[in-house]
């Protein structure tokens, strides 16, 4: 990077690149090289402009640490969180006891704050349906807007890849519910968006919870007023009749590495209603355990507890997310 922190080309192709794992900041190097076509075409995230280059060294960065570029993938709130370090909060439109009202009071609460990032997933779907309301099945959508506009509550959203938009009511093509007084309200110029598709739409609210399956809002870290990090070494060997005669389960592992480590996550109470601490066994190793607590009462008037608890250490068998 130059003397003002901004990133640079490097003429060597060796970067770095920060992003947060586990609880904790990591510094991940790679190289320049990236998958091609045999026609020359990227394979991977690049932006628009060839001579922009950190789009794809990102992605690579991130997949670096996940496996490569066959990683199945996560979901945008742990994405983000990976990327920007901002605290996700989840909301399941499928989920028992979802409350739609609320819900729309966060989106609206979060859009005028500020700072927050919110993204949107879609449900699995068929390439029929998928096709017919012009979304793709279990995407990530960022959302640009959040508008209630006499009583009627629309999303702007995105779409990454800048193309393929809802076919849907208040979509591009739907010139009878987007009349003159609702276009000025929400600044939307319809003619210019007849003219190209750059995956950026609008959908109302009810449409959304029809067709979209999560919603995740990442808070900007320095709104919450304590953090607090603790670090601590817990003894396998020491420990391990303790943590066999408590609630015990296998980790699940690769099929080829079960063979060479027996390991086991023993889940421990702490005395506090807030805290749940996790401790991980091997039969031949010690684990270092990284436990982040951030706890904020947040300007609604939420108190929400936020906490990560996933080993700082890599192990030789390819564990990637305990749950």
């Amino acid at each position: 990077m130059d003397r003002k922190g901004f990133p640079i080309y490097n003429p060597s192709g060796k970067y770095m690149v920060r992003l947060k794992f586990n609880g904790i900041e990591r510094r991940i190097l790679v190289d320049d090289r990236l998958p091609l076509s045999r026609d020359g075409r990227l394979m991977c995230s690049h932006s628009s402009h060839k001579e922009e280059l950190w789009v794809s060294i990102i992605e690579k960065a991130y997949l670096k640490v996940n496996g490569g570029y066959d990683f199945p993938g996560s979901n945008s709130g742990i994405d983000m969180h990976s990327l920007t370090g901002w605290i996700p909060e989840q909301f399941g439109t499928r989920d028992e006891g979802f409350n739609p009202e609320r819900l729309w009071e966060r989106l609206e609460s979060a859009s005028k704050f500020g700072d927050c990032l919110v993204t949107v997933a879609t449900d699995e779907m068929s390439d029929a349906e998928a096709d017919a309301v012009g979304l793709v099945s279990a995407h990530a959508y960022a959302v640009l807007q959040v508008r209630s506009v006499s009583g009627l509550r629309l999303l702007q959203l995105k779409n990454p890849w800048s193309k393929t938009r809802w076919q849907g009511a208040y979509s591009v093509h739907d010139t009878v519910r987007w009349t003159a007084a609702l276009r000025s309200a929400v600044e939307y110029d319809l003619t210019a968006a007849m003219q190209s598709d750059n995956g950026i739409f609008w959908i109302d609210y009810p449409s959304l919870l029809r067709y979209y399956q999560g919603v995740y809002i990442n808070w900007n870290p320095q709104l919450f007023r304590h953090h607090t990090s603790i670090h601590a070494q817990w003894c396998a060997a020491a420990s391990a009749r303790r943590a066999l005669r408590a609630h015990t389960y296998m980790l699940s592992t690769r099929a080829h590495c079960m063979h060479e480590c027996a390991s086991f996550v023993h889940a421990v109470r702490a005395r506090t209603e807030t805290t749940t601490l996790i401790a991980l066994a091997s039969s031949t190793s010690t684990l270092w355990l990284a436990i982040t607590l951030v706890h904020a009462t947040m300007v609604f008037g939420l108190r929400t507890l936020y906490t990560t608890w996933l080993g700082a250490h890599e192990w030789t068998c390819p564990y990637r997310y305990l749950r």
